[in-house]
């Protein structure tokens, strides 16, 4: 996804080396236990499973309140830029252990579960998906009470969001992230104003021969959100089913006629390789991949457009947002609390929050409102998520998900009539929605 950089301190190779060999699939089980403080390698638990790494930072002696024992999933250039943090950390906190244990994203609600309480992170950092869940199964603190008045407000407000669940502050917001819509300059100088311009630039491009017309992946995070222009969502206001009826009917029918700009993939990386290749025109797709995009066509070639408007509602477009937070588990004593909390509030310092922001780094897009970032096109990012559509917040998010694509590769990629994929998803999601069910409208 990011272009390497060999300038790593050596504690931060051993780390990439453990990551790239412990990375296991959504189906592998993993074992939370850490191994011991003084060894930095990978060892195989019982009957295979893999045991995720942990590293003891080198600095000063442990007392009795320094203890932090961080959970995280992230990559090579986030790890390089949490060196950096981690010895400014240490800088103001020189007592303090630090022990990092890499587990696969995939992994970390399972991982956090089946630890024992006490005994796995006292702090995670995952992505705010996992806020409900982690709550329902008890393993995450209400942290509301440590959050101070000043740093309530200086944090954005669609970041909060993406925080509180069933009334309580679950999580913490670190990062922005979320959908944008790109656009390669080289063949298409300005923005569509509307989803028929989209459609229709991008077939005049392919019989141009000039690329594919425009890829897009039509997978949960970038089509569902689409409801938006419809005047829908996935719930409503009293958690009911939101895409229904004469709603869902819109929606599935907008989701056609984008099919109609050229390749429909549906959770591949299809699309992103032939935007990267300049084949595509318009591109769907999260926000960390803008630096790699960078690399590909080149800084100037790349835009972030304005989603545009559906012409048959006259509403916009829309992305999903959503945010990297950090979680307090339950089951650690008051003072791993305390330090836990310090290491948080330290992240969303803006000069950490710049830190993790760098274009050439990490490229995090902070939570922090009033902070100057370096790159043109990061502000643009910037803004887009900052208009972008909350990720709901709901335990039931996931069982969600395969009826609503079902029904979008019944439409984009089979051709089906939108009545028929709206027949299949209220029929798909009725355990979810069982008081709410609507008939779909013919």
């Amino acid at each position: 996804m990011f272009k390497p950089d060999l300038r790593f301190s050596l504690w931060f190779m051993m780390i990439l080396v453990l990551l790239l060999t412990s990375c296991s699939g959504p189906g592998d089980a993993i074992d939370p236990q850490t191994i011991a403080q003084t060894e930095a390698a990978m060892t195989l638990a019982p009957q295979g499973t893999v045991q995720p790494p942990a590293l003891l930072t080198p600095i000063a002696t442990l007392d009795s309140a320094g203890e932090l024992r961080l959970w995280l999933s992230w990559d090579t250039h986030d790890l390089q830029a949490l060196d950096r943090v981690i010895q400014l950390f240490m800088g103001e906190y020189p007592n303090v252990t630090l022990r990092i244990t890499y587990v696969h994203e995939d992994e970390l609600y399972s991982a956090l579960r089946d630890v024992p309480p006490g005994e796995g992170p006292t702090v995670l950092l995952g992505p705010s998906q996992l806020g409900p869940r982690l709550w329902e199964a008890g393993r995450i603190q209400d942290i509301g009470d440590l959050i101070s008045t000043d740093l309530h407000t200086n944090i954005l407000p669609v970041a909060w969001t993406q925080a509180v669940y069933d009334g309580q502050t679950v999580g913490m917001p670190l990062a922005l992230e979320g959908v944008l819509l790109y656009r390669n300059r080289d063949l298409v100088l300005t923005p569509a104003a509307d989803v028929n311009e989209l459609v229709s630039t991008s077939i005049s491009l392919a019989n141009q021969g000039l690329g594919i017309g425009s890829a897009l992946d039509f997978g949960f995070n970038y089509s569902v959100s689409q409801l938006q222009a419809c005047g829908g969502s996935i719930y409503t206001a009293d958690d009911f089913m939101g895409f229904g009826g004469s709603t869902g009917r819109c929606w599935l029918q907008l989701v056609k006629r984008l099919s109609e700009a050229g390749r429909v993939t549906l959770n591949t990386d299809d699309d992103l390789t032939l935007f990267a290749a300049g084949e595509s025109a318009w591109l769907i797709d999260v926000a960390e991949n803008a630096p790699a995009l960078i690399g590909a066509i080149g800084e100037d070639n790349l835009a972030i457009d304005n989603w545009p408007i559906y012409e048959v509602t006259q509403e916009s477009m829309g992305g999903f947002v959503w945010t990297e937070n950090a979680y307090i588990p339950t089951g650690i004593t008051p003072t791993e609390t305390a330090t836990a909390w310090s290491f948080i509030s330290f992240m969303l310092t803006p000069q950490v929050q710049l830190i993790l922001a760098e274009p050439s780094g990490a490229w995090h897009i902070p939570v922090l409102d009033d902070l100057e970032l370096e790159s043109g096109l990061q502000i643009q990012v910037a803004e887009s998520l900052l208009q972008g559509i909350p990720l709901p917040m709901k335990s039931t998010l996931g069982q969600c998900i395969v009826g609503l694509e079902n029904a979008v590769r019944l439409v984009a990629q089979q051709g089906a009539d939108p009545i028929l994929g709206l027949y299949v998803v209220v029929a798909d999601l009725e355990s979810v929605f069982p008081s709410t069910t609507p008939t779909p409208e013919g």
